[in-house]
């Protein structure tokens, strides 16, 4: 992520799972296992059956392991897997914005919980892979809260001052 606003970057993609214990983690896969420096190849370069995936494995599980360089070397660099309230701290010090995107059926109230946790709603895109009930529960939850704290009626007045941000297509 900061790479990606050293290189100039307003907006960087992520894929967003939800550890066993609840925490919104930086994952594109099911399993970590592809990213990190742990033996896990099957035949034809699949994953090996019966490996954990994200969500049956805690966050301090996951951080047993040490992401890679690519996937093949099995070279480690200094970084574990991201949680989400990880990489707002590191957005919000860059100035660069996320989209986040749920590839595994993400968990909107671990994702809510790691946003408000950082105050970072200005810094978020929700993609369109969050299902329709999910960013719902998002936006209601949002506006509720804020509802509460300012004694405001309109949720879209209240969603817009929050500045909650929904990437409804990626065809548009």
């Amino acid at each position: 992520i900061a790479a990606c606003a050293e290189e100039g970057a307003q907006l960087a993609e992520v894929d967003i799972s939800v550890s066993k214990d609840g925490i919104a983690v930086l994952s594109h896969d099911k399993t970590p296992y592809r990213v990190v420096n742990e033996p896990h190849w099957g035949g034809a370069y699949s994953i090996k059956s019966g490996a954990r995936t994200i969500d049956a494995m805690t966050f301090a599980e996951l951080q047993k392991y040490w992401l890679v360089r690519n996937e093949f070397s099995g070279s480690s660099t200094p970084h574990k897997i991201p949680s989400l309230e990880e990489a707002l701290q590191i957005a919000k010090a860059c100035g660069i914005h996320l989209q986040l995107d749920s590839k595994n059926k993400a968990s909107a109230t671990a994702v809510i919980r790691a946003i408000e946790n950082q105050d970072a709603w200005q810094y978020v895109l929700l993609g369109p892979t969050f299902s329709s009930s999910a960013l719902h529960n998002i936006t209601e939850r949002v506006a509720t809260s804020l509802k509460t704290e300012k004694r405001e009626t309109d949720s879209n007045k209240i969603l817009e001052e929050k500045q909650v941000r929904v990437v409804l297509s990626y065809d548009n």
